[in-house]
């Protein structure tokens, strides 16, 4: 249940003034608050489902610390790669649906929109000396 979740379609919303984003799934919506970081969802078993990312959804702990203890120890991080490559995902797409001032739709097994504008988006091309 919690992968339909993850390659939900974000809503950016601005309802009194409020701001927010709003994920919503198959079988429901998640809700983050931009001011407070109050997670809210429908149906309210969702937010049983959270992984171990963190200490708590308001607290997300030091990722890049993290980062480093695990380099050093080997353990795993706290916030499962793909986990993490998903939320940022879905980042990337809000802001890129923005920017582009329109609705977009994500395939999250082909990791592609369905718009070659949008898909450009997505990376550039690094400066001198630098490649990849």
């Amino acid at each position: 249940m919690g992968h339909e979740l993850i390659a939900a379609q974000p809503l950016f919303e601005v309802p009194q003034s409020t701001l927010h984003l709003r994920y919503l799934g198959d079988q429901g919506w998640i809700q983050v608050d931009d001011d407070t970081d109050q997670v809210t969802a429908e149906p309210k078993s969702l937010l049983s489902l959270r992984g171990t990312a963190g200490v708590g959804w308001a607290d997300a702990g030091d990722h890049v610390r993290n980062l480093l203890n695990s380099i050093r120890s080997r353990r795993p991080t706290i916030c499962h790669p793909e986990a993490a490559h998903r939320a940022q995902t879905i980042c990337q797409a809000m802001n890129i649906s923005l920017r582009l001032g329109r609705k977009l739709r994500w395939d999250p097994v082909k990791e592609l929109f369905d718009c070659d504008e949008a898909n450009r988006m997505m990376r550039r091309e690094p400066r001198a000396p630098w490649c990849i």
